[in-house]
């Protein structure tokens, strides 16, 4: 039998890292493109999240999606936490008013 799971490459640690006695019963790889050459990602959410060809400020996107994967916001370190605790608030404030303006609904929580 063959599973099919497609996960970002750090989820696959779950399996490596909490469940050794399962070695040698899954294989990890990665997901497969259509051009030799081409980006592999995952697009199903969380840190395998893409940026699209249609935005237009890939770069911009590129930069937070890197920040966000690298900077936990739940740490140890209770005022960095807070500090980001506070940065993500004044973030969704900042989209909430900016899809307001635009008469755009958005979810309360995703």
């Amino acid at each position: 039998n063959i599973v099919s799971f497609p996960k970002a490459m750090w989820y696959m640690s779950r399996f490596t890292n909490y469940m050794p006695d399962e070695k040698g019963n899954w294989y990890i790889a990665k997901c497969p493109v259509f051009k030799e050459g081409q980006d592999c990602s995952v697009g199903i959410g969380g840190t395998g999240t893409v940026v699209t060809q249609q935005s237009k400020a890939k770069e911009l996107a590129a930069e937070f999606h890197s920040f966000y994967n690298s900077n936990r916001v739940i740490c140890e370190d209770k005022e960095l936490m807070s500090a980001r605790l506070a940065l993500v608030v004044a973030i969704k404030i900042t989209l909430k008013n900016a899809l307001d303006i635009l008469a755009v609904n958005a979810p309360e929580k995703m």
